[in-house]
């Protein structure tokens, strides 16, 4: 264990010459874990699928915490009571998937032609945007989570 040193109201650490061959077992291990991170970028996407998820079914709010525009007047007469914001049948939440591309890369999203036009909006249609489209678009929630996962991976893989 290292030891504390305290100076004039500041503070050190002393480390000796066993701290330093921990310490480098563990750089050791951080640079193997950092060799492949595909484990990582698959839990990134699993939780950016998730959040989407929830914020179709439940939140009805973009990634900033923005609430979505609410239907037309002349569009909410034509939707039943099991209806809300882009969910009808439950296509859209049931379509959101993510695909690792590489260690460092993943694609979270949809294969439904209309997705875009609800994620992005258009000249008829309000964006109801319900992936990160933007960096720093995430809200509190979301980066917590992200925060989570990315602690868990390194825990796992350090083995803490």
């Amino acid at each position: 264990m290292a030891e504390p040193v305290y100076q004039g109201g500041g503070g050190a650490v002393v480390i000796g010459l066993h701290e330093m061959e921990r310490l480098r077992k563990r750089f050791a291990d951080l640079a193997h874990a950092m060799g492949d991170t595909t484990a990582l970028a698959d839990a990134i996407g699993d939780q950016q699928e998730q959040s989407a998820r929830r914020r179709i079914r439940e939140t009805k709010r973009a990634p900033n915490g923005k609430r979505w525009k609410a239907w037309s007047r002349s569009y909410a007469k034509t939707r039943g009571p099991q209806h809300s914001l882009l969910v009808g049948e439950g296509d859209l939440a049931d379509s959101i998937t993510h695909t690792v591309v590489s260690p460092l890369e993943v694609q979270v999203g949809s294969n439904l032609a209309y997705a875009g036009v609800h994620l992005f909006g258009s000249k008829k249609m309000p964006q109801r945007a319900f992936l990160d489209t933007e960096p720093g678009f995430a809200d509190q929630s979301d980066r917590r989570e992200l925060r989570e996962v990315i602690r868990d991976f390194w825990e796992q893989e350090l083995g803490r």
